[in-house]
């Protein structure tokens, strides 16, 4: 072999051999240091994203607490027209019960009961009613005593009486009643 040769060959072409060597260490370089280092960069960077973001929300826990404090405002107002609808479905029929329970005891005839929408007052509800019957003046009497012995709060605004003669023994009335009802806030 001629080593002569070689060498020359080499001589000529060493520049060129080591600029081939250097790109390689470089390449080499960049893939074992460069590259995991960025990778390791990139994670801080998003950790500290992460931690800004998380400060953001600890600075802005005023603003989240209002909206909290108002979304549930408004599911307890929800929540009450959900039971206030209920209990009032519930209170017609318990009262048109008893209704129907003491004119029968009375001997009275229900000619109309007339519920009304129910009132929100600050710490109950009013439910006002109009009830018509037809019988005896002292029935009469007895079924509203009967209604204010029940333990319910009855407010009884009104009663007229109507009569086609002086001492007849039916007679009509019209009472005009509310039943309260407390909320049960805690």
């Amino acid at each position: 072999m001629n080593w002569q040769l070689i060498k020359q060959i080499i001589e000529s072409y060493r520049w060129r051999v080591y600029g081939v060597a250097f790109f390689i260490l470089i390449i080499f370089a960049i893939v074992d240091y460069v590259v995991p280092a960025s990778q390791s960069v990139y994670e801080m960077y998003d950790e500290i994203e992460k931690g800004r973001v998380q400060i953001a929300n600890v600075e802005d826990w005023q603003t989240q607490k209002v909206i909290l404090l108002k979304h549930i405002k408004n599911l307890r107002s929800e929540v009450d027209t959900i039971m206030f609808n209920q209990s009032q479905e519930r209170h017609v029929s318990d009262i048109v019960g008893l209704f129907d329970k003491y004119a029968r005891e009375e001997k009275l005839k229900i000619t109309s009961i007339k519920p009304e929408s129910m009132v929100d007052i600050k710490h109950a509800f009013e439910l006002p009613m109009r009830v018509n019957l037809k019988g005896g003046y002292h029935g009469i009497s007895r079924f509203i005593n009967h209604l204010e012995e029940t333990g319910l709060i009855i407010k009884v605004k009104g009663v007229q009486i109507y009569s086609d003669k002086l001492m007849a023994k039916n007679i009509e009335a019209e009472l005009n009643l509310g039943f309260f009802y407390l909320k049960n806030h805690k």
